[in-house]
This record gives C-alpha cells, sequence and structure tokens, in this order.
C-alpha cells in the first residue's frame, strides 16, 4: 500500500511514505513530530490548486462544515492548515487496502467476491452517507453535505473490517478543480450520476446512485459503463445505460439484482431516497438470505485474500484514537480559522443556500401535458376569433395598405408625407372565396420564377373574388375540378359553395 521514500519534515509532521497521489492533492502518511505513535494521513493540495483562490475556498467551507461529521464509517479531518506554501489536511491514518484494490485482487485470483460481504461493506458506506447527509448546525439547520466522489479509490477497508469513506470535505473542490484543469476527473465519469454528469444541481440521492454504481461493480467485478474515449463514456453515463447485474453474472439473485436497479434508476424521483433506504433494502435481503456479518468476518476475508497472517497485525485497531486536539491546541476549527486568516488573500466564507427539508415534485409528464393543453387552447381561441377568410382578408387589406402608402410617399412633397396611419385607404373589395393552398403547391410556387411567381400568384389571388373567368376550363377527368394556363404553367382548383372556398390543387408546367 505505501511506497518507500525518505523521511522529511513537512511543519509539525514528518513524512513517512508516500500513499498514492490524486488529480488534485497527493497522500502521505506522516508522523506527529514529538510523539511517533501519532500517526496521519497527510492529504497535500498540488502547487497548481494553491493558487486558485476560489477552489480554496471552497475547500476550507467544505472543510468547516465536514468538521462535525463524528461517525465510525468517516475518516475524519483532523488538522487544516498552510505549510510553505501548500495548503493540506491531516486525516485519520487507515491500515487497510482500498476497495479497488480488493475488487482487483479477487478478480486476478478470478474469484467472485461474496454477496454477504459485498453488501456488509456496501451498507456500512451507507450509513457514513446517512449520517453526513443528515448533519444539521448548531441551530438545527441541515448542512446538506453530499460527498459527490463515492467511487471505490474512496471506500477504504481497514484490516479489523472497518469500512470507511475517504475525501469527505474536498469532493465539491475537486469537481471544481475539473474547470481549472482538464481531465481531472478522468476515471470518475463512471460514477457520476447522470444529472451529476449533465452539470446540473445535485442532491443526496447523486451519492445514492454512486453507491449503486459501486456497488454493482462489487457484485460483477466489471465496470459498469465501458467506452472507447471518454466523450463516448460521459454520453453513456448520461444516458443512464447499465445493464441489469444478474445478466453479467448469473450466481447475482434477481432479488438483489432488482435493489441494484432501483438505485440506478435515472430519474432521482425514482431512486431509493435516502441512504437509509437504500441500507434497509439491503439488509432485508442480506438477512433473509444470508443471515449476520461482522467486522471479523471481513477482517478474515480481506486478510486472506492479501495473505496477510495474523501475527502481521496487532491485536488491537489502535491503542489510541487520534483526535484534533491531539495536532493542534485549538482544535480544527482554530485551524481553519487560522488558515484564512494566514492567506494573503483573504478568504471569504461561502454562504450555502438554504434548502427546505421537504421539497415536493410533480411527475415529469404533469408540466408537459399543461404546456401542451395551453397550446392548444391558445391556439383554439385564435382561430374562434380570426377565421381563415378573416385572416386572408387582414393580410389582403396590409398589402394594399403598404403599397398605398408607397405610391403617396413617391408623389408628395418630403414636408407633406403622410404616416401609413394617417393614410384613408380605398375600399378592399372582399374576396368571395377562402382560398386554400396546400404546403405541396406553396413549395411548388416557390421554385417559380420570380417574375412567374408574381403573375401566377395575382391569378390565383382573382379566383377568390372571379372563380369562374373565362379562360378557365372543367377538367373532364375529375368533377368539380377546373384548370387555367398562365405563363405557361397550369393551375388545377376546384370550387366549394359550402363554405365558399377555393383550393388550389396544383401548378404544373405544360409540356
Amino acid at each position: 500500500m505505501t511506497s518507500a521514500s525518505p523521511t522529511r519534515r513537512f511543519g509539525k509532521y514528518t513524512l513517512v511514505s508516500k500513499l498514492g497521489m490524486g488529480g488534485m492533492a497527493e497522500v502521505y502518511k506522516a508522523e506527529y513530530l514529538g510523539n511517533p505513535n501519532i500517526v496521519v494521513a497527510i492529504k497535500r493540495i498540488l502547487p497548481q490548486f494553491s493558487q486558485d483562490k476560489k477552489l480554496i475556498n471552497m475547500l476550507v467551507n467544505e472543510a468547516r462544515l465536514t468538521v462535525g461529521l463524528s461517525q465510525p464509517n468517516i475518516v475524519p479531518v483532523l488538522d487544516f492548515g498552510i505549510i510553505d506554501g501548500d495548503y493540506f489536511l491531516a486525516m485519520e491514518y487507515v491500515r487497510g487496502k482500498d476497495l479497488k484494490s480488493i475488487m482487483i485482487r479477487a478478480k486476478t485470483r478470478k474469484a467472485d467476491l461474496p454477496i454477504p460481504m459485498v453488501l456488509f461493506i456496501l451498507r456500512q458506506v451507507l450509513a457514513g452517507l446517512d449520517h453526513a447527509h443528515n448533519k444539521r448546525d448548531n441551530f438545527d439547520r441541515p448542512l446538506q453535505i453530499i460527498h459527490r466522489d463515492i467511487s471505490p479509490q474512496n471506500i477504504i477497508v481497514s484490516l479489523w473490517g472497518q469500512v470507511k469513506i475517504l475525501d469527505f470535505g474536498i469532493a465539491k473542490a475537486a469537481s471544481m478543480a475539473s474547470e481549472t484543469q482538464a481531465g481531472i476527473l478522468k476515471g470518475k465519469f463512471s460514477y457520476m450520476s447522470p444529472e451529476q454528469a449533465q452539470g446540473e444541481d445535485v442532491d443526496v440521492r447523486t451519492d445514492i446512485y454512486s453507491s449503486g454504481i459501486v456497488l454493482w461493480e462489487m457484485l460483477t467485478l466489471e465496470s459498469c459503463f465501458q467506452a472507447e474515449t471518454d466523450i463516448k463514456l460521459l454520453e453513456r453515463v448520461r444516458n443512464g445505460e447499465i445493464r441489469d447485474p444478474s445478466a453479467v453474472n448469473k450466481k447475482i439473485p434477481r432479488d438483489l439484482a432488482a435493489i441494484v436497479m432501483q438505485a440506478l434508476e435515472k430519474k432521482p424521483r425514482k431512486r431509493f431516497q435516502t441512504a437509509a433506504e437504500f441500507a434497509s433494502a439491503l439488509e432485508a435481503f442480506q438477512k433473509d438470505r444470508f443471515g449476520n456479518v461482522t467486522e471479523a468476518d471481513l477482517a478474515a476475508f480481506v486478510r486472506t485474500i492479501f495473505g496477510i497472517t495474523p501475527d502481521e497485525v496487532p491485536a488491537v485497531a489502535a491503542s489510541k484514537k487520534v483526535t484534533a486536539k491531539d495536532l493542534f491546541a485549538g482544535g480544527i476549527d482554530q485551524a481553519i480559522a487560522d488558515t484564512v486568516q494566514a492567506s494573503s488573500e483573504g478568504i471569504v466564507p461561502i454562504r450555502r443556500k438554504r434548502r427546505p427539508a421537504i421539497r415536493w415534485s410533480l411527475p415529469d409528464w404533469v408540466p408537459r401535458m399543461a404546456a401542451a393543453l395551453a397550446t392548444v387552447a391558445l391556439v383554439g381561441a385564435f382561430f374562434w376569433k380570426f377565421s381563415p377568410k378573416h385572416l386572408f382578408r387582414l393580410y389582403d387589406r396590409q398589402i394594399v395598405r403598404a403599397v398605398y402608402w408607397v405610391q403617396q410617399f413617391r408623389t408628395t412633397e418630403p414636408s407633406a408625407q403622410p404616416t401609413i396611419l394617417d393614410l384613408a385607404l380605398p375600399e378592399v373589395p372582399e374576396p368571395l372565396y377562402a382560398l386554400q393552398l396546400s404546403f405541396a403547391v406553396q413549395k411548388q410556387m416557390n421554385a417559380l420564377p420570380f417574375e412567374t411567381f408574381e403573375r401566377v400568384r395575382d391569378r390565383t389571388l382573382d379566383l377568390s373574388f372571379d372563380p369562374h373567368p373565362s379562360a378557365a376550363q372543367l377538367n373532364p377527368e375529375r368533377p368539380g375540378s377546373w384548370s387555367l394556363n398562365q405563363d405557361g404553367y397550369q393551375i388545377s382548383y376546384s370550387i366549394r359553395d359550402q363554405p365558399k372556398a377555393i383550393t388550389i390543387e396544383s401548378i404544373q408546367k405544360l409540356h
């Protein structure tokens, strides 16, 4: 789990070995100066992010929010500050294996993770999430703490069978850092909820979805989302394209697969609404099929697959639980306050939006149906007020008004030029018949040469006043159909008397 490296001083800590490196930080195992029995994990923010005041501002506020997360399944933040210009967090050091390593180990040995162990691990994760999701401040206001980055890499199983969630307090800052450095979330798209991948506002149900992905992968030991490129992968995540786990691993009971798929519903309202509800469903299934599982059972399983002998593990997890008071006399609150004061630019606390404890939501089809009904009502009211014949007359009058105004404008002195509203319009006779043109006929007319178009249009408009001009001929092949020629084109039309309407059927070029 660790890689050997020379020890070196880092403020009041000695960095013993490097544990790993992520998108925005590197992690070290460290000892507290003056007391080597106090061992912590130091997460040092990479230098390129230390200059991002907005990101650091968010990091400080998230650290402040997560100070009170005192729950056995959450790795607590013990210290926070700046050393030599580098921001860092000190967290409880957990001796164990992350869930990603456990899954890889099982797959390379061509063995499934036992379903009872899988269910026990995820129930502990959900217990930690439920504590964070329901955390309230001193005034009993919900803090709405969301992890946003639940993945196998952020879940660790100690050698004593304890399951703990890492990185509470920096997940939101990490997601923001992706705007600063492209590709930082590479490999983490697979655990996002569809709404998070779309960049929408998220609530606690995004953590439930991510937990469902982790459960799916523990049961199948396969990647839930697979694609050739990150773009295609993100598209599949946004679409929520997920296979039934029982179709991938036939050993998975159908009842358990149904629980997994409910957690992975694309629409948040169809998922489990709380982490406790999800955990309760898993607990009921586990007790019905497998009975109880304990931390000792999980510890024995982890030691077995990694070949860790009992004499390599101390008798107890820790002789003394490290707290923030052990590292800093003023505790984590004072450490955060000092960090804010030490920042050269200063950090302004972010005011979190207050959200109601209960939010009501309507089914998706309700607003769409309401909008459709409103549209139909408006269109109906419009045509009730203005019949097609009346609309034609209004359109015709506007053409006459515009032409007449242009003529008057050209023949009067500039000082006496009238406005369009001042003109007394000549009497425009009302057409006897409404003129109807299908979309196909309009398309045929638009294809005509410009001058021909004007003459054909005028000829069709004249039909609404005189449907039987002398040039019109009755079409013997189609009773009630007439035709007349104009500029080498044949205009075919029909006449209807109740109500009075002329329908232009086609405009075709004569051979």
